[in-house]
């Protein structure tokens, strides 16, 4: 493990000397103010030994074993049916999606899983990555701690390091330690967090902040199923034009998963962000949200750091998920551009 220590006059500066320095592997591991008062210091680390970890330390033996529960595999055609059902068995995929997605895939006119899986994630799913610069602001919503504030200082920080301005607010004004949660990220770029404890004061901040760039709406936590907190959000969603991103955390179960998202599809959910996909190994409902609610995949958080970690979903990069080997291969690996 290799560590740098940095100053600079704002967290973007920061960023960017440890991107130039030591590579977009580098993991900001510390950041604070200057102790003199002026800009801000960071510790960023690379590991410089990439040896995957001995068999038996921390993964099972066997890795890829199907979810609990999950019927036996019948006789197969080929090769890749079996590699692809035994991944979507991995990953607790719904067994009428997995017999359906293996189908579709013995159409495309190749041997090779990932390729297979790829095409049929092309063909079966949509792709709405966030943009850099949202016309109209970015609400996003979601169940209890699914990572809608890290999400937004992710969002946030991606705008400042490509030279954007852009503005926070939030509405999670509620939960003990919420604003300052989001508040000490967003200081870190150089900029102020809005509050908003009412759909009125949610609607006068955008409207004094959305000329000056994008804004990003961080809500609270809502549980899908109580009346009065989806009362509540829908308050502030409609208190201004906003283009609603659900957040959901990877490595729920792809049934209540979907249950949840099909509430907040209700209340005008257009896409949704993965979160923790570090945490997780098994992303059946990655493919049962779009499947199932027919909800576009924005982009994939897989870091607790802010300036690491954030992807946009492709086919590709779905598809390489769900064949992976977790013991082996790096999660934002999985992101790369290449075949």
């Amino acid at each position: 493990m290799r560590l740098r220590y940095y100053h600079a006059t704002t967290m973007a500066e920061a960023m960017q000397q440890v991107r130039r320095e030591m590579g977009a592997d580098a993991v900001i591991i510390a950041t604070h103010k200057s102790r003199r008062g002026r800009g801000v210091e960071i510790t960023a680390a690379i590991d410089e030994d990439r040896t995957p970890p001995a068999a038996g330390t921390l993964a099972p033996a066997d890795p890829r074993q199907p979810a609990l529960g999950t019927p036996p595999i019948p006789e197969l055609p080929d090769a890749a049916d079996g590699c692809l059902l035994q991944a979507f068995a991995y990953h607790g995929v719904p067994t009428a999606l997995r017999q359906r997605l293996t189908k579709l895939s013995r159409a495309v006119e190749t041997e090779a899983p990932l390729e297979r899986l790829a095409a049929v994630f092309q063909r079966q799913f949509r792709f709405a990555p966030l943009p850099l610069q949202p016309t109209i602001p970015i609400f996003l919503l979601g169940p209890p701690g699914a990572g809608k504030s890290i999400t937004a200082a992710k969002l946030a920080t991606r705008a400042v390091v490509a030279g954007h301005k852009i503005s926070v607010i939030t509405c999670d004004t509620v939960k003990a330690g919420g604003v300052d949660q989001l508040g000490a990220f967003i200081t870190l770029l150089d900029q102020t967090l809005i509050t908003a404890e009412t759909p009125e004061d949610l609607s006068e901040a955008v409207a004094r902040t959305s000329a000056d760039g994008p804004v990003i709406i961080d809500s609270p936590g809502t549980n899908p199923y109580d009346a009065v907190e989806r009362q509540d959000l829908e308050r502030f969603l409609n208190a201004c034009p906003v283009d609603p991103v659900l957040v959901m955390p990877a490595g729920t179960d792809s049934a209540e998963a979907a249950e949840a998202a099909s509430i907040f599809a209700k209340l005008g959910a257009s896409r949704f962000v993965a979160t923790r996909l570090d945490a997780a190994r098994r992303y059946g409902s990655l493919l049962s949200l779009p499947d199932e609610i027919g909800l576009p995949l924005a982009d994939a958080s897989m870091s607790p750091f802010v300036t690491r970690g954030f992807h946009s979903f492709s086919p590709l990069s779905l598809a390489r998920l769900i064949v992976r080997d977790p013991a082996r291969n790096p999660i934002e690996a999985e992101f790369r551009e290449d075949i």
